[in-house]
């Protein structure tokens, strides 16, 4: 986030000087950027990386639990990373567009992939642990998208 929003300074930056005597950046930015723009653009930003690092945070112990039996080996490296992001972003695409029952449509879809997973080592264990990683990302993305919508 802290490259993107260098990117942004710079951009700013050669806004002002390109349109310094005409109009200003804060002009400029608010033609094109409203509030309802900002929260928008706010929110599908904190679904993707820094949610999923809370919930990796949160979910770490029973990650551990289930990667020390043997529940990770067939796994592809940081799919789980990226399923996670897409489903957030989607889920925030539903609320934003007040389409909750897409929201049980992606749940029930996730959940039987997930109960045709009953070859692993310990189905019941990686089954949980997907389940509350899936709720947690899941609530925030929710709450985030309603905050938004506000």
């Amino acid at each position: 986030m802290l490259d993107q929003l260098a990117h942004f300074a710079v951009i700013i930056a050669c806004a002002s000087l390109i349109y310094q005597d005409t109009i200003s950046v804060a002009d400029l930015i608010s033609q094109y950027w409203t509030i309802d723009h900002l929260s928008v653009l706010l929110a599908y930003l904190l679904v993707t990386i820094p949610v999923g690092y809370f919930v990796g945070i949160a979910t770490q112990k029973w990650r551990e639990e289930v990667t020390q039996n043997g529940g990770d080996e067939d796994s592809l490296a940081k799919a789980g990373k990226w399923i996670g992001i897409m489903e957030r972003v989607l889920v925030l695409t539903f609320v934003l567009l007040q389409q909750f029952g897409a929201i049980g449509f992606l749940i029930a879809a996730k959940s039987i992939l997930r109960f045709s997973d009953k070859d692993d080592h310990n189905p019941r264990k990686q089954t949980e642990y997907v389940l509350i990683g899936t709720l947690l990302s899941f609530t925030i993305a929710l709450f985030i998208g309603l905050l938004a919508l506000r």
